[in-house]
């Protein structure tokens, strides 16, 4: 088991398993290793670089977005609650079911961004029936 030895690893890692989840309930599955950066500001301690390339990103035919890039708890597919948690103790994140907690909401809250970005409602519910709550 990883064992932090600074507070910032454990908001680091706390953040990641966000990230994760998020793209596992949001249905990012263009979720490789390439976009996730860090940042080390001169006098500063590392820190996570805020998201990118988070996107609507799955196509049951396609070569890349047919499941998760990334895998979960050994899954590229089928990723349930239980995979994130697993995930998130094994690095000692004890903040993980808030966490959980707060992406379901904000993947919940998609129609109302999507209205304010003005995406047809055609668009925003072919987006919301690939989401998933866990």
């Amino acid at each position: 088991m990883y064992k932090p030895v600074e507070a910032i690893e454990v908001r680091i890692w706390g953040q990641r398993v966000g990230a994760v989840a998020f793209n596992v309930m949001a249905a990012n599955c263009d979720d490789h290793t390439k976009n996730t950066s860090f940042l080390l500001r001169e006098g500063s301690a590392w820190e996570l670089a805020p998201a990118y390339d988070v996107i609507d990103a799955y196509n049951s035919r396609g070569e890349w977005t047919h499941q998760h890039l990334v895998s979960v708890n050994g899954k590229f597919t089928d990723i349930v609650r239980d995979d994130l948690l697993a995930v998130a103790d094994r690095f000692a994140i004890g903040t993980a079911p808030r966490v959980l907690q707060e992406v379901n909401a904000a993947v919940k809250s998609w129609p109302s961004h999507a209205k304010k970005a003005k995406v047809s409602p055609r668009e925003t519910q072919r987006i919301r029936a690939q989401h998933r709550s866990l």
